[in-house]
């Protein structure tokens, strides 16, 4: 006999999964809407929000943030509709496996950390900077075209990672 507490998904609380999905995702309409309700989004704003490889792919102890990742995209691409006629633009961007205090949460992080640097071109994980970085040349204006989109900042580790498990 198994009962629901023997499901793997479900060793995450109700409480948990909602507040993964309103912190990861949810928050970033929340904030938006305050914005611009306030007329705190002027002309040529750009709006960023922070997904992971995981909005596309199955891992351990990860379910609850996939599901938030899946939810962020679409609500960036929905922004990025909504918003155009205001010239506001809205991408995720996708960052590689980055060692941070949040992720070191996650179960296994440490072992999902060292088969990315494994797979990467680079040989080493995304730092913060990589990301920054990648963000503060998008938010100029001249990248305006670019919007609704999940732009992977990771040096090469996803599509490594596609190679090696295709060939």
């Amino acid at each position: 006999h198994r009962d629901l507490h023997s499901f793997p998904t479900r060793r995450s609380s109700d409480l948990q999964i909602e507040m993964t999905m309103d912190v990861m995702a949810n928050s970033f309409v929340y904030w938006i809407q305050d914005l611009f309700v306030n007329n705190l989004l002027a002309e040529n704003s750009r709006l960023f929000g922070l997904t992971s490889i995981g909005s596309t792919r199955a891992m351990n102890n990860y379910g609850a943030i996939s599901a938030a990742k899946c939810a962020l995209e679409a609500y960036v691409r929905q922004t990025a509709i909504e918003l155009a006629p205001y010239k506001i633009t809205a991408n995720a961007i996708l960052a590689g496996m980055t060692d941070t205090p949040a992720s070191n949460k996650i179960p296994g992080f440490s072992k999902m950390l060292a088969h990315a640097k494994e797979h990467n071109p680079f040989n080493r994980n995304t730092v913060p900077e990589d990301v920054a970085k990648a963000i503060s040349l998008l938010a100029d204006e001249k990248f305006y075209w670019i919007t609704g989109q999940t732009l992977g900042v990771d040096g090469g580790e996803s599509i490594m990672n596609f190679i090696e498990t295709h060939k």
